[in-house]
């Protein structure tokens, strides 16, 4: 006689199927969910984010290419730089600012604040700043940083060494 299993176990067993894949089907449903998600996260970022950050960005490098610029003459200035030795550095400095009304007034009623600035700037530095090749470029950085402290805002665009001897 053989023995029949009971329609218990084959209940257990087809419940146990069902249930396996049912766990698998949430899960894989879980992972499609995540995927999706993870896609929408990236679409967004690249399309506010990325791209809006790079046209705004463009769009001020338009503005500053359009903003005309006009120029003061400082005139020479001959400054004893600071150190032991008695070395000095000669310059003849011109500035550039946009050319609108008020920044034009600015600058004309400013001018003796711009050159005491530059003046003070200059003779804080040592040989070592001033001679190396990249030195003027780093200390037109500078003056337009101090320059600017001088006013509420951004005047001035640019610094340009019209004559640099350092001896």
């Amino acid at each position: 006689m053989a023995l029949v299993k009971p329609d218990k176990d084959k209940k257990n067993k087809s419940f146990a199927e069902k249930t396996g894949l049912i766990s698998l089907k949430i899960m894989l449903a879980m992972m499609l969910v995540v995927l999706l998600v993870g896609i929408g996260v990236i679409i967004g970022y690249f399309k506010f984010f990325e791209s809006g950050g790079n046209q705004n960005f463009l769009s001020k490098e338009k503005q500053a290419e359009n903003i005309t610029l006009t120029s003061t003459d400082l005139g020479d200035m001959v400054v004893n730089l600071s150190g032991p030795d008695n070395h000095y550095l000669k310059t003849k400095i011109t500035i550039e600012y946009p050319k609108e009304k008020e920044f034009e007034k600015l600058v004309s009623e400013g001018k003796s604040h711009i050159i005491e600035a530059t003046l003070l700037t200059l003779r804080n530095k040592t040989l070592a700043e001033v001679s190396p090749p990249n030195a003027s470029e780093n200390l037109k950085e500078e003056l337009i940083i101090n320059i600017n402290n001088r006013f509420d805002e951004k005047v001035i665009k640019n610094v340009i060494f019209t004559q640099y001897i350092v001896q």
